[in-house]
């Protein structure tokens, strides 16, 4: 099926996506996976090539945009290498999405440069009150009470260099 999303910059996107990995990642995988840690380096190469921090603004290293679509060429071209554990669509995905969403401008100013290199690894925190534990978001109880993980009220960057 030919779709039809993807203009050129896309695909130009996709190429280069495709040369970093076959080259940085896909080698050392299996490596990876055995040893349950992908390598620090890897990070800060695909940082440096513009894979990490897309949504981040580019007066902070980042992408500067919020076009989706570049993270869907990263997510497609890493499963068409069966490659995950270098977990780039979570950074660009979830984390870097909540950073730009909830951070302070001291914040950005502190943090974004480095995270868009991987100097700097980003974590989101998960929190709820201790009485909606349990609840589902319209307030009744829900059926797996206690069982599920909460749901993020708060997101917030923890960093370190």
């Amino acid at each position: 099926m030919a779709r039809d999303i993807f203009d050129d910059e896309h695909v130009a996107f996709r190429s280069a996506v495709g040369t970093f990995l076959d080259k940085e990642v896909v080698p050392f995988h299996d490596q990876w996976e055995k040893d349950g840690v992908v390598d620090r380096e890897v990070w800060r190469k695909a940082g440096g090539q513009g894979l990490l921090g897309l949504q981040l603004p580019e007066e902070y290293g980042g992408g500067g945009t919020d076009d989706f679509r570049y993270n869907v060429v990263i997510g497609e071209e890493m499963t068409a290498r069966g490659v995950y554990g270098a977990a780039f669509p979570l950074c660009n995905d979830m984390i870097v999405p909540c950073l730009v969403a909830s951070a302070n401008a001291r914040d950005s100013r502190r943090t974004w440069p480095h995270a868009q290199t991987a100097l700097a690894f980003a974590a989101c925190s998960r929190d709820r009150p201790e009485s909606e534990i349990g609840k589902n978001k319209s307030g009744s109880a829900s059926p797996a009470r206690g069982q599920q993980p909460p749901v993020t009220r708060n997101c917030k960057g923890i960093f370190q260099e």
